[in-house]
Formats: structure tokens, sequence, C-alpha cells
């Protein structure tokens, strides 16, 4: 799931953009995949939701949130209770497809007790964690402890980071077309549909105003990092 595609950037620039354009289709859409993956790199987060599957995680006590009736970090195993809960590693969990413990000890081939999900079963998720439900449910305390899937995230792409996307290609596009006419100045062009007249001055203002509004979104992020045209 990209934070934008080529039906927004094309109404951003009220232009037409397929694969018989200049910039086709094909490159916009390469410059699409590029902008997210910017935004990822620059925030260090992701906007969108992400699946996990058959991630392994630890049963011991730095993973779980296990009461110390159930889980002293002396006993082999622990018996959780009711109320005792496994951290998965990730935030923003939405939901969880599957979970299993593993009975083998550390080192050896693992061999996986699925583990029934929803409430009246074995397990169900709580926030960012597994809750145990089952009374008596013993999994073994070990580093290979339990197999887990799930999808973590947003559900769906927030208005302003697809805004910020859409502006990031708005502005590789017009930059393809105009590189030599904006340091010339003057005159009248067309990029696709795009007519500028006295491209100079109205395109450096344009790309300058985009790019300030591209860096005030990202310090709203929480960095010092900005998007480099």
């Amino acid at each position: 799931m990209a934070y934008t595609d080529i039906a927004n950037v094309s109404a951003y620039l009220q232009t037409t953009i397929d694969g018989t354009t200049t910039p086709a289709s094909t490159t916009v859409q390469v410059w699409i995949d590029e902008a997210c993956d910017e935004i990822d790199r620059i925030t260090k987060s992701s906007f969108e939701s992400n699946v996990v599957t058959d991630q392994i995680i630890s049963t011991d006590s730095d993973t779980g949130i296990i009461s110390a009736t159930s889980f002293d970090g002396t006993g082999a195993y622990n018996q959780p209770a009711p109320q005792d809960m496994i951290a998965i590693p990730n935030k923003k969990i939405l939901t969880l497809t599957a979970a299993a413990y593993n009975t083998a000890s550390d080192g050896e081939t693992p061999v996986w007790v699925d583990l029934d999900l929803g409430y009246g079963s074995d397990c169900v998720l709580v926030g960012d964690n597994i809750s145990i439900l089952t009374p008596g449910l013993i999994i073994p305390r070990k580093k290979t402890g339990m197999k887990i899937s799930y999808t973590h995230g947003n559900s769906s792409v927030p208005g302003f980071v697809q805004k910020m996307a859409t502006r990031m290609v708005a502005l590789d596009f017009i930059n393809s077309g105009l590189s030599e006419e904006v340091s010339g100045g003057g005159g009248s062009i067309r990029v696709g549909d795009i007519q500028i007249t006295e491209s100079g001055r109205f395109t450096q203002d344009y790309v300058e105003s985009t790019q300030e509004w591209i860096d005030l979104k990202l310090r709203q992020l929480g960095t010092n990092n900005v998007y480099l045209i």
C-alpha cells in the first residue's frame, strides 16, 4: 500500500498522466515508491499496515508482562494466569492472526503447538500484547518461545502523509520537464497539459513554497531532516 497514487498526483497537477504522457505513468510510479521510502527513512516510521509472519519471540522475563505468582524468574516454566500478557515487539497492532508456542529446548528444532485465538480460547490480542486466557496453560520459558503472525501500523494512510507524498511526486514531475527553463526564466512552456507563463519566476516560487510545506510536515513528525529536491 503506497501513500499516494497516480490519480492523486494527476488531480493535484490538474493534468493527465498515463502511458503516453511525458513523463509516463511508469516513471511517476517509480517516483511514488521513492517518495514513500523517503518518508519512512526520514521519519523512521511507517504509515501503512505491515504484515509480520512467523516472528519468533522470547517467552523469557524480558518479553512478557508476567505476574509474580506465576513467573518468579526461577522456575523452568511460565504458567500464565488470565491476567498475564506477552508483549509483541512492534506497536500499533491491528490484528493477531496466529500464535504458537515451542515445546522443544532452545537450540533444538522447534516443536510448535498452535494456540486458539479469541475470547473463550487460549489467548487474545489486548493492545500490543497477547493476553493468556486459559488457566494452567504451560508455555516453556525460553528464547525461542513463541511464533506469532500479525498486522501492525495504520489501517489507512493518514491524510497529511498522502498529501505530502503527492506533493513530493508532483515536484519530481515538474522538475523533470522544467529544469532548464527554471534556470533560464521567462517565456511560456508546457509540461503535459500544464501551461506556465514566465516560467522561471512562477516555477521557482511554486517549488520553494511546496518544499517549505513538505519540510514543515517532516519537522512536525519529529525530525530535523528535510526532503531535498
